[in-house]
């Protein structure tokens, strides 16, 4: 698409120039050819380039509509040109770099973004709207691990758990399945639904195990990408999946609702009661979830908090001490601190960053 564009816009500019040439010249002989360049000059950059560039960007879904079935069959028609001159130009750039590529994207993934943060700075695509399509393009290289909720997290029932024990567990934690183990987390043997349960409430049957209404766990590697993993749950027509370790062992959980907030943030429903994941406390700080991801904090305060080895903050926090860290321990980085806020027994639950390095601000107007 992109060299028949240029093709066309080329051989179209080109031959203007050529017509007006000929034309002014045998009007007004030597001398025409400077009318003919100034001429055409401000015909094509009014006419072919400010005035349907103007009209296309205030019409753009309309003009797009109307002008796509066009183009489809000019751009079929001129292939074998477009080959020819992709070939020629691409023998050309080869010693520096260059490469052929017969089925390359029409639009690349960084052109998209680009056109993205375009149309935020055009206030034609709103902030959120841009984080939600960015969110979509870093939705396939995003894998389970970095979604799932981890073990320490998982609330669980033995398999030999009676449908009232169940129940309270759920109305406790303010969920609505719960996986079931036998002997340990690491031998889930099945999910129990609230929907499954309430037959049994009915009917009086509360002393039941939970065995015999739970239904098959679905498994999956912490590696998996997550689009193939909704595509699969999808598929399946299951809510929660249990994820495995390389040794495999449980190593968390992860519900359809976890890969949708990947796309469009924190969903948070009239029985959620946790805190927000992140808090801004002021320009250079911020409260946050240990669980949050580190590449979340960096993108928001600018920091350049490391990452190589971790996932999360709370990862971050027991790589850099070497140990279980107390409750208002602090941790000096280069650029950063951290302040450990909130413990639950050795798991850290809240830390406070700050950016000790002030982020690049604009140079002011002389």
């Amino acid at each position: 698409m992109l060299t028949m564009i240029l093709a066309g816009n080329t051989t179209a500019n080109v031959g203007a120039s050529v017509v007006a040439t000929s034309i002014m010249f045998s009007l007004l002989g030597r001398g025409g050819e400077w009318v003919a360049f100034l001429g055409t000059t401000l015909l094509v950059l009014i006419v072919a380039e400010i005035a349907p560039k103007t009209l296309a960007a205030r019409h753009a879904d309309r003009l797009a509509l109307t002008l796509a079935p066009s183009l489809t069959v000019l751009m079929r028609l001129s292939t074998p040109l477009i080959r020819v001159l992709s070939v020629a130009a691409t023998a050309l750039v080869r010693p520096f770099g260059g490469h052929i590529t017969p089925r390359a994207p029409l639009v690349t993934e960084e052109q998209l973004r680009f056109l993205v943060e375009v149309g935020e700075q055009e206030g034609v695509i709103q902030e959120e709207e841009r984080e939600m399509i960015h969110s979509v393009f870093e939705f396939g290289d995003t894998v389970v691990r970095e979604v799932m909720r981890p073990r320490v997290d998982i609330a669980a029932v033995p398999a030999d758990a009676t449908i009232n024990g169940a129940v309270s567990l759920m109305s406790e934690r303010g969920h609505s399945r719960l996986p079931v183990y036998e002997g340990t987390v690491d031998h889930i043997v099945g999910v129990v639904y609230m929907r499954d349960l309430i037959p049994a409430l009915r009917q009086g049957r509360l002393e039941q195990s939970v065995s015999e209404v739970r239904r098959p766990a679905f498994f999956v590697p912490e590696t998996k990408k997550v689009d193939e993993l909704f595509k699969e749950m999808q598929r399946r027509k299951v809510s929660v999946a249990i994820v495995l370790d390389e040794y495999g062992g449980t190593a968390g959980l992860v519900t359809v609702e976890d890969l949708l907030e990947e796309i469009v943030g924190e969903i948070q429903d009239e029985y959620d009661l946790e805190e927000k994941p992140i808090q801004l406390v002021d320009a250079n700080t911020a409260l946050v979830n240990a669980r949050i991801h580190i590449d979340e904090v960096n993108d928001l305060l600018g920091t350049r908090l490391p990452m190589d080895e971790v996932d999360t903050v709370a990862g971050l926090v027991y790589a850099l001490s070497g140990r279980v860290p107390a409750q208002g321990e602090t941790i000096a980085l280069p650029g950063a601190t951290l302040r450990v806020e909130k413990t639950l027994g050795q798991r850290i639950t809240r830390v406070r960053i700050t950016r000790t390095v002030p982020a690049p601000q604009e140079a002011a107007p002389l």
